[in-house]
């Protein structure tokens, strides 16, 4: 199915796969509410899954999905949302309070099937490795130039992406889209910014490849006298306007982009200090606007975020279809907790792969989980302000039973 579905696909610039994944962030008076939807094709199971960190010899590596690198010293812990057959994962965060989501984006260069580090394989190290937003950006652009990105992105395919990221902590948020080799970055100053698919910087950026402009100017795109529009530039595309524009949520014929902004301007405006989680979640439900995709590619794991003057906070659906998915809490846990809560044996109900199987959470909802949806919103809300680190694998278990 998966191959006949996406060898369709072409990722020349002029025929794009189909658009997919969202991701949110709202930064206001030192916290920051992130949350991200993931778009796989269909039949894709996304597990969550917890990483210890560990201290690393000097001479070791690190499997990713395709290749091995070198680790580095020490590697924080990790919660990721993981399609099941890839080492790196679509989102997640770490133990510092770091979160992390990708995008799939075209430009001018091909991307190539060439097996190199995956987008997802990125969002990991970055995960592991980093303590805050503004250091997984450098540590990107080192691993970029390094290792290069590429790869076939689904099991038995050549479809393949280059990879725009909302990176985001407690203080800031950053926004990194990168094509082939070349990549740009640039630190979100208003209060929400979202992504959807598109290469969405534009001449206004605060760290970029040294050698992109030079580039660029090689290939006759840019006559190196005009501001640098990246969007333009690289990703060959019309400057479609002013992605700040105010926008009605009750209007229709929006893009995926313009309507995600148009729910965060609406929930900013109706709060007078930020977002809220439960906001996020409506934001991540909508299927009209087709956040909440459905389809040959569709939504099959959610996640949301808070970061700021507390503990970090996290929600995962573990399942597709966040309009009828509970949001179920994670929180890292203390050090003296961490192998009691890598040996619950309840991972192994997020633990699936492609076989059906209904004593696994995601096929368990893929059986039935719509026809539940009321019961798993009177669970998200039990489960909602649980802080324990053992808290979203009792309400996983709880959810097996419904």
């Amino acid at each position: 199915f998966f191959a006949a579905l996406t060898s369709s696909f072409c990722v020349a610039m002029d025929a794009p796969p189909p658009l997919s994944c969202d991701t949110f962030v709202s930064c206001f008076d030192g916290t920051t509410v992130f949350g991200k939807n993931s778009d796989r094709p269909q039949e894709e199971v996304q597990n969550v899954v917890y990483v210890p960190g560990a201290v690393h010899n000097a001479d070791q590596t690190v499997q990713c999905t395709y290749i091995s690198i070198p680790q580095v010293g020490r590697t924080y812990d990790v919660v990721l949302c993981q399609p099941h057959w890839m080492w790196g994962a679509e989102m997640g965060a770490n133990e510092c309070g770091v979160v992390v989501g990708n995008e799939a984006v075209w430009g001018r260069i091909p991307a190539t099937a060439d097996k190199k580090l995956l987008g997802m394989d990125f969002v990991r190290l970055l995960l592991e490795r980093c303590n805050s937003a503004d250091q997984a950006v450098d540590c990107f652009a080192g691993l970029l130039e390094e290792h290069g990105q590429g790869g076939p992105c689904d099991i038995g395919t050549s479809w393949s992406y280059h990879n725009g990221y909302l990176i985001a902590d407690a203080k800031e948020a950053w926004i990194i889209e990168s094509v082939d080799k070349w990549w740009i970055a640039q630190r979100v100053t208003q209060k929400t910014r979202n992504i959807s698919n598109g290469l969405s910087i534009r001449d206004q950026y605060d760290k970029v490849h040294p050698g992109l402009l030079d580039f660029c100017k090689q290939q006759g795109w840019w006559d190196g006298k005009s501001p640098f529009n990246w969007k333009v530039v690289v990703g060959g595309e019309d400057d479609d306007g002013d992605d700040e524009a105010e926008v009605s949520i009750s209007s229709s014929g929006y893009d995926r982009e313009t309507k995600g902004r148009a729910w965060l301007q609406h929930f900013s405006s109706k709060n007078t200090k930020q977002i809220g989680v439960r906001d996020m979640f409506t934001i991540l439900r909508d299927t009209e606007g087709g956040i909440s995709m459905e389809g040959a590619f569709r939504t099959t794991a959610s996640m949301v975020a808070l970061l700021g003057h507390e503990q970090p906070r996290f929600w995962f659906t573990g399942t597709p279809h966040p309009h009828a998915s509970a949001f179920k809490p994670f929180s890292f846990p203390a050090a003296d907790e961490k192998q009691a809560l890598q040996q619950d044996k309840a991972w192994a109900l997020v633990d699936a792969n492609r076989t059906c199987d209904p004593a696994k959470l995601w096929w368990r909802h893929e059986n039935g989980g719509a026809n539940r949806a009321h019961d798993l919103l009177k669970l998200e809300e039990e489960y909602f302000d649980c802080r324990s680190s053992d808290a979203f694998l009792k309400a996983t278990q709880k959810e097996m039973t419904i």
